[in-house]
C-alpha cells in the first residue's frame, strides 16, 4: 500500500510545486509548521527551492521590463512593484518572512532572498540574477 501511495504523493508535490498558485496555498500553510525549531533544518531545503522559482518568476519581469526600455525599480520601493504586479500570499516576503530585495548593477539585475537566517549577504542567500539591458 504504501509503495503505490509513494508515486502519488510525489506527483502531487511536484504539481503544488510547478503551480504558482497551488505552490503560494501550500507555502502559507506550511510556514507556520516551519516555525517549529526542530522542523527547520528539514524544511529549509525545500523552502529554499520555493523561493528560486519565485524569485526567476519576478526576475523574468524584470528583465521583460528592461527590455521595453522602462526603468526599474528603486530597491526602495520593490515592494511596491511587487505588490503591483505580482499576487503573494507572503506579501513581498521569503518563506523565513524576510523581504525580498532588488540589487541592480550596471550590466545585471539581482533578486535575492535573505535565506533562512534572515540576514542579507551571508551563505545560505537564495540569489538569482539576469543581463540589464
Amino acid at each position: 500500500m504504501i509503495k503505490k501511495l509513494f508515486p502519488l504523493l510525489a506527483l502531487a508535490a511536484a504539481v503544488t510545486a510547478a503551480t504558482p498558485e497551488l505552490r503560494a496555498r501550500v507555502v502559507s500553510s506550511v510556514e507556520p509548521v516551519v516555525e517549529a525549531r526542530l522542523l527547520r533544518p528539514i524544511m529549509n531545503p525545500f523552502m529554499s527551492w520555493l523561493i528560486r522559482d519565485d524569485l526567476k518568476l519576478v526576475l523574468r519581469k524584470l528583465i521583460e521590463r528592461n527590455a521595453r526600455g522602462e526603468t526599474l525599480p528603486h530597491p526602495n520601493v520593490f515592494q511596491d512593484f511587487l505588490k503591483e504586479n505580482f499576487v503573494l500570499d507572503r506579501q513581498g516576503k521569503d518563506p523565513w518572512g524576510q523581504l525580498l530585495h532588488l540589487q541592480v548593477t550596471i550590466d545585471s539585475i539581482f533578486v535575492v532572498s535573505s535565506g533562512p537566517d534572515g540576514l542579507l549577504g551571508t551563505l545560505d542567500d537564495v540569489r538569482v540574477s539576469g543581463p540589464r539591458r
